[in-house]
């Protein structure tokens, strides 16, 4: 979650002309994403939205948004214990990904394809998944066009594109 949130709050800051909106389920996540903003004096070009996706999100705002930059849980359940002590810090919501880690990045895909999205999204991801996502993706004519590896050479980092 902590990429997420210094990623778009950097690409707030650093293109001037940027609006960014920032959706997260989570009250603790939002209250240090207000930090962020306040701390980057982006205020003016940043909403905050608590909602579960885009429960609670303007619809209609959905057709103009460019781009969308997302770090869903994506563990798989049965793994969520077996995750080292310093990761289960983090609320359980903001890891476990449902059986098989895609519970969200389905919802999420789905439910843009439904809203007519014409933009791309950026998933981190694990690697542990990538396969059954590629798999799902083809399924629903979505392309993933880039992919981006971290420091073991493990896919982390996916764009897609919505026909």
């Amino acid at each position: 979650m902590l990429w997420n949130w210094l990623f778009r709050n950097f690409f707030v800051k650093e293109f001037k002309s940027s609006k960014c909106d920032f959706i997260d389920i989570s009250n603790q996540a939002l209250l240090n994403c207000k930090r962020n903003i306040s701390a980057l004096s982006v205020e003016n070009r940043s909403n905050i939205f608590e909602s579960d996706l885009f429960e609670n999100y303007p619809i209609s705002k959905i057709k103009n948004i460019k781009f969308i930059v997302c770090n869903p849980p994506y563990i798989p359940t049965e793994k969520y214990f077996l995750l080292d002590n310093e990761t289960l810090h983090d609320p359980k919501i903001s890891l476990d990904g449902g059986l098989n880690g895609l519970d969200f990045y389905i919802k999420i895909i789905e439910f843009l394809k439904n809203q007519q999205f014409t933009g791309d999204v950026y998933f981190e991801i694990d690697p542990l998944i990538v396969k059954e996502l590629d798999k799902f993706l083809l399924e629903k004519a979505i392309k993933i066009v880039y992919k981006k590896q971290d420091y073991l050479n493990l896919d982390r980092l996916l764009k897609i594109t919505f026909p």
